[in-house]
């Protein structure tokens, strides 16, 4: 890993520690005020040289400010505040997760991020104190219409302060695209923490296949249930069809604007996993 300067290293201490704390990095503009530069280029300018670094990942086109750290930018923030001697009780707890959880002695920086964050869904937590989550992004949902969307994983997305509730390989990310999801707070660009699963229960919220391989996010309703009686009467009025055998579920947005999806009259129907939690990188 190249070495950071002066600058680079509170730059990139700046945005661990508004992850820390606020669950989201901060903007190009909030970084600017922070160091008291005139033009948010410099902001920019710093930005781009710890992409190149390793430190940041690399934007996906079309979105603004993904300040989105490595799992070797937190082992460098732990290796630095043990360095400078930092007590437990004067670092957050982010930070003392990671001091607590580091490889042995011995083991090079990048050996060390590796066998501390681990590879598949890292983590700089325990499952008593979680912390901070690097999840794979596996692919697109489409929160409106199913789109073909589970894509080989090419970057990851840190998830703050989440519970551990299966093994690490269990866990993926994946992107929002839509509006269908609106009244629950999904908009396009959100990332999804998913946990890997085949079924579902009565207004869990998921990530299921439609059909050949269109994968969609909504709320799962069961066929007797309050939920799936008042979207059934909102599919038929809104399309004024009726089935011929009810669905055995229906995949329900939260948005008036979308109507439900029939799911289980076809074979390839199938539930991928269930929402855990929402990252967002841009709030603006």
């Amino acid at each position: 890993m190249l070495p950071l300067t002066d600058l680079q290293g509170q730059v990139i201490t700046y945005i661990l520690q508004c992850l820390d704390h606020t669950g989201m990095p901060p903007t190009l503009r909030e970084i600017a005020a922070h160091f008291e530069w005139k033009a948010v280029g410099s902001a920019q300018d710093v930005v781009n040289v710890l992409r190149k670094k390793g430190f940041l990942l690399p934007p996906n086109p079309g979105k603004s400010r993904q300040l989105v750290p490595t799992s070797e930018a937190v082992e460098w923030w732990a290796a630095q505040a043990q360095s400078q001697g930092t007590s437990s009780s004067g670092t957050s707890r982010l930070l003392r997760n990671v001091l607590r959880d580091r490889a042995p002695l011995g083991l090079s920086q990048s050996e060390a991020g590796r066998a501390s964050l681990g590879t598949s869904a890292s983590r700089s937590g325990s499952p008593e104190q979680p912390a901070c989550l690097f999840v794979p992004v596996i692919g697109l949902v489409q929160a409106g219409s199913p789109i073909e969307a589970i894509e080989h994983a090419s970057t990851t997305v840190p998830f703050m302060n989440v519970a551990k509730k299966s093994t690490e390989s269990d866990l993926f990310a994946v992107a929002v695209d839509g509006y269908s999801m609106m009244n629950v707070g999904f908009l396009p660009g959100d990332f999804l923490l998913v946990e890997s699963a085949t079924s579902a229960r009565n207004g869990d919220i998921v990530v299921a296949a439609v059909g050949d391989h269109e994968v969609t996010v909504k709320r799962f309703a069961m066929r007797g249930s309050q939920l799936y009686r008042q979207a059934h009467e909102n599919l038929m009025h809104s399309n004024k069809r009726s089935f011929e055998n009810l669905p055995p579920a229906l995949l329900v947005p939260e948005n008036n604007d979308f109507a439900a999806i029939p799911f289980g009259l076809n074979e390839s129907d199938k539930i991928i996993g269930l929402v855990r939690s929402l990252y967002r990188q841009d709030v603006n």
